[in-house]
């Protein structure tokens, strides 16, 4: 997933990656299904980078997460996720994930431990 803003020129439509971040899920997070882990990281994303009053685009290679903000049947934390996001103007847009590679990288590669030789 990426936070992208627009370009800041007038006319100016380039993206460009504002920031990377990488967080862990907690015990009971772990138990949610794909859908509800990608919703919360977009919504823990937006919150931890603070990104009220700005214009942007949040993109993901989860196609179901776009449905989160068009849905008017939700429930639960997923009401509650979306109402959070609302606060923002952004916009969720789909994208295959192998155009993605450089955002995966933070959730596939782990720390190398060092090992007593």
């Amino acid at each position: 997933m990426e936070l992208k803003k627009e370009g800041e020129k007038e006319g100016e439509k380039e993206e460009r990656v504002i920031a990377f971040a990488s967080k862990s899920y907690t015990a009971t997070e772990a138990s949610y299904s794909s859908y509800e882990g990608e919703a919360l990281a977009a919504v823990w994303a937006v919150q931890h980078f603070r990104m009220q009053g700005l214009r942007f685009t949040l993109v993901t290679d989860h196609r179901p997460l776009t449905w989160l903000m068009r849905n008017q049947t939700l429930t639960g934390r997923n009401v509650r996720w979306a109402m959070r996001l609302q606060e923002y103007e952004s916009d969720i847009k789909h994208r295959l994930g192998k155009t993605l590679q450089h955002v995966d990288g933070l959730s596939r590669n782990s720390p190398r431990r060092a090992t007593a030789g």
